[in-house]
């Protein structure tokens, strides 16, 4: 068995666990157990939140039939013999814990979304569909989800943001948690895995560090602008979910 050195790690399961690998990227592979959380394993540089680990180099290239299992101490990716040296490295969950609704949102605040919302969001049937989310989801927010394409949907990444700053925002109900995870069947593989992590509390680190600046935090902060640049358009459907959840009313629709 080979060893190899883990950079960072984030929200793994404390006891044995077993994995196949169900997705693999050029730097991701992702691991299920038969539900709807998954283990990453990414290479340097990635982020390895909201439940994953991030490795001290490449990720190698991974046979189809490749497992990844824990027996609690040690990590092992079978069939390519190695093993994860994870125990030392930091620990990199970022956990949105309930807040207070203290938010006092100024004129200037909500100056410095619209022009965010004006030259960030494209002239597009999704961009402009996205605007008209600003006010909020609605009463029926389950029917976004799975909603548009790519592996994790736009509507997905929108009721991210929007479930984040409502559980910042001390807004979150269990209630509003067993919702989410009954409408997870309508989605991919890869947005039931981090929106059931986000009725756990877990995040990407990103959506973390957003969230754990001042308060209200600013779109063209240097944590929004990290945010935006997430795939095509997922990172700023997550940012306007979490300005709708930041400014709309304190009930849930």
């Amino acid at each position: 068995m080979r060893p190899v050195s883990a950079r960072s790690r984030a929200g793994l399961p404390a006891g044995p666990w077993r994995g196949r690998l169900v997705l693999s990227f050029s730097r991701t592979a992702w691991f299920s157990d038969g539900t709807d959380s998954l283990v990453a394993v990414v290479g340097e540089g990635l982020s390895a939140s909201p439940r994953g680990i991030e490795l001290a180099g490449a990720l190698p290239s991974l046979p189809p039939d490749t497992a990844l299992e824990t027996d609690g101490n040690l990590w092992f990716l079978n069939g390519i013999g190695e093993v994860l040296n994870v125990k030392a490295a930091p620990d990199r969950t970022a956990v949105l814990s309930l807040g207070s609704d203290d938010l006092r949102p100024t004129a200037s605040w909500f100056q410095e979304w619209k022009r965010w919302f004006d030259t960030s969001l494209p002239d597009t049937p999704e961009g402009r569909w996205l605007a008209t989310l600003a006010a909020g989801p609605g009463g029926d927010w389950e029917s976004l989800v799975g909603r548009g394409s790519g592996s994790t949907p736009l509507g997905d990444d929108y009721l991210a943001g929007w479930f984040a700053a409502r559980r910042r925002r001390g807004l979150w109900s269990a209630q509003e948690g067993s919702r989410l995870r009954r409408a997870l069947p309508r989605t991919s593989r890869l947005s039931r895995h981090y929106l059931f992590q986000l009725t756990e509390g877990r995040v990407d680190t990103a959506l973390g560090d957003f969230l754990a600046g001042p308060m209200p935090p600013r779109a063209d902060s240097a944590f929004g602008r990290k945010l935006a640049e997430h795939g095509d358009l997922s990172g700023r459907a997550t940012l306007v979910g979490l300005y709708a959840g930041l400014s709309g009313a304190p009930q849930c629709p």
